[in-house]
């Protein structure tokens, strides 16, 4: 508040998706919630294929920082990834299931499961230009690949 009035303190025409980009599934805006001086968005979205991940935000240096990313996405019973960056320490682990499920009693079975952490430092994405340009990580060993958006410096 500001002389009794709100006001925007901060803002990001960047950080949430549209009402229209989740799929079949409707809207992917799953929430957003302050937790441990933490500022969380999640979507979720969607057909046969699923895909959902988290934003953690972090108000530092007079700004809004992305300082984690939880991401996953696939079709059960064909493949499933899921990925886990923590920018303020640079670790991305990311994890890839292939998986079939038997047709007679709905089990599931992990055939092949490749893993990978790498180091990643230096980026700084904030709330307000959270999806401003797109970069990519490949990891060596499985070739991974991780999108994440970030600003220009």
């Amino acid at each position: 508040m500001k002389g009794g009035k709100w006001f925007a303190w901060k803002s990001s025409l960047q950080a949430l998706a549209g009402s229209r980009d989740g799929g079949s599934l409707g809207d992917p805006y799953q929430g957003m919630e302050i937790q441990n001086n933490l500022l969380s968005i999640s979507h979720y979205g969607g057909s046969g294929w699923k895909w959902g991940h988290t934003d953690k935000y972090r108000y530092q240096e007079g700004g809004f920082y992305l300082i984690g990313y939880i991401e996953s996405y696939g079709r059960m019973c064909v493949e499933w990834t899921t990925i886990d960056f923590n920018l303020f320490t640079g670790k991305l682990l990311t994890q890839k299931e292939y998986q079939t499920c038997s047709e007679t009693d709905d089990a599931m079975k992990v055939d092949k499961r490749e893993s990978e952490t790498i180091y990643k430092k230096g980026l700084k994405i904030t709330l307000e230009k959270r999806n401003e340009k797109e970069i990519k990580i490949v990891t060596p060993r499985y070739k991974h690949e991780v999108y994440i958006a970030t600003k220009d410096d």
